[in-house]
């Protein structure tokens, strides 16, 4: 009798340690399928982040031009220039050399007579006209004191040649407003087709501009093609002056 006891104990234990190892398998099975579900979801994550962070093909264009634009530094351009008020119309050719923060730019009437000449060295403005010489930290406030002209000269050397800013870039808010710029429509080929300036927080004597592209030319710069601005029209949005600018011609 006791050796039959201890046969079904025997018998007893075998069957529980039976039951514990397909108990066990069972579980590592379902650990298995969770940890492969779990790794297949992270891996589809990552592919939806890869491919929603992937820019599209019209967002490289932009990427694309804005660095070549922020790599030209050094360039000339000539043509015409017109301001159109409520008071006044008044048209010249123009000339403008720009070199990195520095630029220069005179303009002649349609008789060849000198209008003036204005040097920016990067800190100071000077000014000849009619034998005489200003001065100014700023070009903007140099032009309007002795002209009446409000020319948003320190973000003109930059929208002239198509771009937003100093660095051509304008991806999130506060970008535009180290850019002052406030708003940006493009054409399907990434070129700007309208911008809108902003002042910047606390800056004084400030006035918006509406900066309109209506076409652009191929032309060649140090061996390098860019399709920079041939007509673009600005318009002041509190005083609606216009600024109008032609250009025949863009070298270096």
């Amino acid at each position: 009798m006791l050796f039959i006891a201890k046969m079904h104990l025997h018998q007893g234990k075998a069957s529980i340690l039976r039951m514990l190892n397909k108990q066990f398998r069972s579980f590592n099975c379902v650990i298995k399928r969770q940890f492969k579900t779990t790794t297949l979801l992270f891996l589809i994550s990552c592919l939806l982040v890869a491919c929603s962070t992937k820019p599209t093909l019209e967002q490289q264009a932009v990427i694309t031009l804005n660095q070549n634009l922020a790599q030209l530094t050094h360039w000339k351009l000539s043509g015409k220039i017109a301001w159109i008020s409520a008071t006044e119309r008044k048209s010249a050719y123009i000339n403008w050399q720009q070199q990195g923060e520095a630029f220069s730019f005179s303009v002649t009437n349609i008789l060849g007579i000198s209008g003036g000449t204005m040097i920016f060295d990067g800190e100071k403005a000077t000014l000849k006209a009619d034998g005489e010489q200003y001065t100014d930290p700023s070009p903007a406030q140099l032009v309007y004191r002795l002209t009446g002209w409000d020319l948003p000269l320190s973000d003109l050397q930059y929208w002239i040649k198509g771009a937003s800013g100093e660095s051509g870039r304008f991806n999130t808010k506060q970008q535009a407003q180290l850019n002052t710029v406030s708003s940006i429509v493009r054409y399907d080929n990434g070129l700007i087709k309208q911008l809108v300036s902003q002042c910047k927080p606390r800056q004084v004597s400030c006035s918006p501009w509406q900066i309109d592209y209506q076409a652009y030319k191929n032309s060649v710069i140090n061996g390098v093609s860019y399709q920079l601005p041939s007509a673009i029209t600005l318009r002041n949005l509190s005083s609606n002056a216009m600024v109008k600018i032609k250009v025949s011609k863009w070298s270096v």
